[in-house]
């Protein structure tokens, strides 16, 4: 797209359309154009935060503009289809939020309704974009660790950070509250950093805290074609924001905070190797700080390495590459592509079967299984 500025339009003015807008701010070649919300005041009111002059609250009228170059999807999950069909149907590019929709089956109909066509869509899990994961991805692919052949995911988090009346409690609209709001996020970070697709699913999926019957406390361990197999646990019934990801090679392992610091971290991102570090990959190199340790009264590193890469914003760093997609470059970070993302939405559907039937569930599940939720109580 060979435009000195790329004109954006944003769908949605919550939470994270408000996060994106202010992201897009902080990338040159890229304007908010237009703010769209089918409730005028909040459309009104981003506008007004964010000096900007267009204000909708018809996403119709919004992608039939031509000077609209791309749309950010950020509605509620239910909403994401039919949104993201009339995108493509309008030839506009888009960077629709995580999950691609609420359930599979609907996933699949997005996935359909961009099959041959030229435009760029990306999906917003951004917890590939921090500044650490990106440097974590670069190590696994250097083959530090070796053959990963063991992860485990750790994502605690309190549901307090929104209203309990929030739409992402309400299983009809969000198609699952603890599973798709943050294990989705785990679910792709892991496949980001180790490749390879998810192949089967077991899973736990239970209430146990919260004010509202959904899914709190989620429990998924999963085996990949690549040959690794692991453990995803996430929660909002805790305090506090804890996420972590282990990976575990026969040459290394590796672990990634995306918190700077926590209880049970010691850095953002920490390596084992037992080589010497010339023969460890330049990134790791030109990052990392060896940790020492005595041995028969001689220091020596004790095989641990710490990095403290930067930590940006992974919503500007998502936006500046998703721009560099626009324009044809090559982009700073391997973004989640839609096909990524239905994968992803393919493995909560697993996981729902998983639980319901008590048994492994391999992937691709027969067409037509249904997308059953839980009984919560």
């Amino acid at each position: 797209m060979p435009k000195d500025t790329i004109n954006i339009a944003v769908i949605g003015t919550g939470l994270i359309g408000d996060t994106h807008i202010a992201a897009i701010a902080q990338v040159d070649g890229l304007t908010v154009k237009t703010v769209c919300d089918v409730a005028l005041d909040k459309a009104e009111q981003a506008a007004a935060k964010h000096g900007i002059a267009e204000v909708s609250n018809d996403p119709e009228k919004v992608l039939a503009d031509s000077a609209i170059d791309a749309v950010v999807v950020a509605v509620p999950n239910r909403f994401h289809r039919d949104l993201a069909i009339a995108t493509a149907q309008a030839g506009k590019h888009m960077l629709l939020e995580k999950p691609v929709s609420h359930n599979f089956a609907t996933a699949r109909e997005v996935l359909d309704a961009f099959s041959g066509s030229s435009q760029i869509v990306r999906v917003g899990h951004n917890e590939r974009c921090q500044d650490a994961s990106i440097l974590a991805r670069e190590i696994v692919r250097s083959g530090a660790l070796g053959e990963v052949h063991s992860f485990r995911n750790v994502f605690s988090h309190s549901w307090k950070v929104v209203s309990i009346d929030d739409y992402r409690w309400n299983l009809e609209i969000s198609g699952g509250a603890t599973m798709m709001d943050i294990t989705s996020h785990s679910v792709d970070l892991v496949r980001y950093l180790i490749g390879g697709d998810y192949a089967s699913v077991a899973s736990s999926l239970r209430h146990s805290a919260m004010p509202k019957a959904v899914d709190d406390n989620v429990h998924l361990m999963a085996e990949t074609t690549s040959g690794a197999s692991g453990t995803f646990s996430s929660d909002r019934f805790s305090p506090t924001h804890h996420f972590t990801t282990d990976l575990y090679g026969t040459e290394g392992s590796l672990h990634l905070s995306q918190l700077v610091m926590s209880g049970t971290t010691v850095a953002p991102l920490a390596v084992f190797s037992d080589r010497p570090i010339e023969q460890l990959p330049r990134a790791l190199q030109e990052n990392a700080r060896p940790r020492f340790a005595a041995y028969n009264n001689q220091r020596k590193t004790d095989g641990w390495y710490l990095l403290y890469p930067p930590r940006r914003s992974s919503y500007v760093n998502q936006m500046r590459a998703f721009a560099q997609t626009l324009r044809g470059e090559t982009p700073d970070i391997s973004l989640c592509t839609l096909e990524d993302a239905v994968h992803t939405i393919e493995v909560m559907h697993a996981a729902y079967t998983a639980h319901n039937e008590r048994r492994w569930v391999e992937l691709p599940q027969p067409e037509g299984t249904p997308w059953t939720l839980p009984a919560y109580r």
